[in-house]
């Protein structure tokens, strides 16, 4: 689909991607292809545009292109056959100019593609402590459980990339660079899983070590009586796939997991909310986090575009660009129209490792599935009838499962809550998974029904033109994220709280010296948004952004300048190294509160009782913007923090970046 007429743009930075229609559609994977961040002058709103020809390059940038063939697979035919192809990149063109302003030289990325060289160094070039402080590592692989041999010569290699750093301050071992997240996806055996983690923190000793697991793993490992979590470096994380509807369910769960994970000492929990859009209603979730703050120290907002909602993305792209070609040139005499394809509602959720299900042929349909399957479902329904409706139930057996199942019908932004409305007549395919539940065989009733359409009355409705009705697929705007979340906090955060993550590098003195190991947290400004909730009860401060309190970019910029030389010097007894902080400090803050000194804590042991209270009530809420694989960027790409550690990855480190796995 050409990129339509917008009006004038400004070109912020130019980059590379690729075409989502030759990843997805013709499947041809990563084709780097050249692409621009714009501003559109008209509405002050950001695009990723990806180009149709690389002829917009120089030609001396050919021979860098080429070498980039060594890191990732990269080919030189252009996108002709596609056209430009463009992503709502943010709806608030101040907030990303003021987020990228953030970047290290603190300015805009410069606007030339001259430096591909470097791409290409900062991709190819073995990690250091400047990249990737996160690593995941997936025990659960090929459908089994790595063996002991397997996983002590991957921590072996990751070792290896990352040396331990200097000792630690508190008697522990010597860290190294990084924090391991171990992922437990599709594990059933959680006593087996347990035991291979034990094998793990053995062998990473004083490492913090994250388990990511869903609600009912984590239960199941919270009662083993040898549950890795009496470790005092290991931690659980939760990673919920939080839909519009899910919400109450959601908030439950998670207070059934607090009240279990209270029984471990010292322990802290992280809570990763994977949200899409629509997005959920977040107010009363929120609020029970927040109540937390002595229990869950991070709340990742994650904002992800469904695998499903990507594909639809580029499906409506090229059904749009099909249009236009159609309509442009005149059709054969004598050539028949396309035949209409099946209308396809499917679960949102990634349907992997699909197994037959099979369905008795009954009016009330019953479904028997083994523990551990994950299996496709599909029924057909032929409909004849244009303005009815197609509904679903389901129930399960004793009513023992609590389960969503949600649809969206292929290129529709909206998702369908029990049915759909019938548009035109056809065949209409239900699809769904049995992620609701693996752990245990369940027996699952489904019925549909057609029956008449009865719509109650909400005003004119609204037909989206497929231009409005691509943006609703394609954005990646997490401004629109942050906006929830100041509506479902009553502006108790607000948008103008949060900094991005890239702040985290003023903080990296203070890692080593409380013991925690020399870390780097250096992301493209755009890739996540933090803000830091303060909890003073006896001044009556209660899960308070810090920003209401210290000017937190002049902190940054005024720390910057500070950092090489704090990083040589030893905070525990640099007086010097004090004095300079706790002068920024001043400088920077806002109101007349006392808060805690933190710096003196280095210095003057009788100040810790207080400092550690201040800093274990100290809670952060962190948003991140996924980067998907249908909208690439080569720049922020080389600014990645969190890495899956990938044999296989198309570069000799065997690291590929996390949120798109593939480069």
């Amino acid at each position: 689909m050409q990129a339509p007429a917008a009006g004038p743009e400004k070109v912020l930075y130019e980059t590379f991607s690729v075409c989502p229609l030759c990843a997805l559609i013709d499947r041809n994977g990563v084709e780097w292809q050249p692409a621009s961040v714009v501003k559109r002058l008209a509405t002050k709103q950001v695009w990723l545009i990806v180009h149709s020809s690389p002829l917009l390059l120089r030609k001396d940038h050919w021979a860098a292109l080429t070498r980039l063939t060594s890191v990732v697979t990269f080919a030189h035919n252009s996108c002709k056959e596609h056209g430009d192809q463009e992503t709502h990149y943010c709806s608030n063109s101040k907030f990303f100019k003021d987020a990228m302003s953030y970047a290290t030289p603190p300015k805009v990325p410069e606007k030339s593609v001259a430096d591909i060289e470097d791409f290409q160094a900062k991709i190819n070039t073995n990690p250091t402590a400047e990249n990737f402080p996160l690593l995941e590592l997936a025990l659960f692989q090929d459908k089994a459980l790595l063996s002991d041999e397997a996983i002590e010569k991957e921590i072996l290699r990751l070792q290896s990339l990352y040396p331990p750093g200097h000792k630690a301050r508190l008697a522990r071992s010597p860290p190294g660079h990084f924090v391991l997240k171990i992922l437990g996806k599709l594990t059933t055996d959680m006593e087996a899983l347990n035991a291979k983690v034990h094998f793990v923190e053995k062998l990473l000793p004083a490492t913090p070590i994250l388990i990511e697991v869903s609600y009912e793993r984590l239960m199941l490992l919270c009662r083993l009586p040898d549950s890795i979590f009496l470790r005092p470096w290991v931690y659980p994380a939760l990673k919920y796939f939080l839909r519009r509807g899910d919400e109450e369910l959601c908030r439950q769960e998670i207070a059934k997991l607090v009240y279990s994970i209270q029984e471990f000492s010292g322990i802290q929990l992280v809570i990763t909310l994977s949200v899409s859009r629509p997005f959920p209603f977040m107010n009363e979730l929120l609020a029970i986090l927040r109540k937390e703050c002595n229990l869950i120290r991070f709340v990742i907002i994650s904002l992800e575009r469904p695998p499903k909602q990507i594909l639809s993305s580029a499906q409506l792209k090229a059904r749009n660009r099909n249009r236009s070609l159609a309509q442009d040139s005149a059709q054969s005499p004598g050539t028949a129209p396309p035949a209409e394809q099946p209308v396809d509602l499917s679960t949102t959720e990634a349907q992997k490792e699909e197994q037959p299900v099979t369905i008795e042929p009954e009016a009330l349909r019953k479904i028997s599935v083994s523990s551990g399957a994950k299996g496709k479902v599909e029924m057909i329904k032929e409909i004849k009838e244009v303005g009815v409706r197609l509904r679903w139930r389901f129930k399960t057996q004793d009513n023992d499962i609590a389960f969503g199942v949600v649809f969206t019908e292929a290129g529709k932004p909206d998702d369908a809550i029990g049915q759909v409305l019938v548009k035109r007549p056809g065949v209409y395919r239900l699809r769904w998974d049995n992620s609701y539940s693996l752990l245990r065989k369940k027996i699952l009733y489904v019925s549909t029904s057609i029956e008449p359409f009865s719509p109650q009355p909400a005003g004119p409705s609204v037909v989206l033109s497929p231009a409005e009705e691509l943006i609703s697929l394609d954005t990646l705007d997490p401004y629109e994220l942050l906006q929830a979340i100041e509506a479902a906090t009553e502006g108790a955060i607000t948008t103008a709280d949060f900094f991005p993550m890239k702040v985290g590098q003023v903080f990296e003195p203070f890692f080593g010296a409380l013991g925690y190991g020399k870390f780097t947290i250096q992301p493209s400004p755009f890739c996540g948004f933090a803000t830091c909730l303060l909890n003073m009860e006896d001044v009556g401060i209660t899960s308070t952004p810090i920003s209401r309190f210290v000017n937190f970019k002049q902190f940054y910029f005024d720390m910057l300048p500070h950092l090489k030389e704090l990083e040589k010097q030893n905070l525990v007894t640099s007086l010097l190294a004090a004095r300079t902080i706790k002068k920024i400090i001043k400088k920077c803050t806002l109101k007349s509160v006392e808060l805690p000194d933190i710096v003196s804590y280095f210095t003057d042991t009788s100040k810790a009782a207080i400092t550690q209270k201040f800093i274990h009530k100290t809670q952060f809420i962190i948003v991140h913007n996924t980067m998907d694989i249908a909208a690439l960027d080569m720049r922020r790409r080389c600014n990645c923090t969190v890495a899956t550690s990938y044999p296989s990855a198309p570069n000799k480190v065997g690291l590929a970046a996390s949120c798109t796995g593939c480069i």
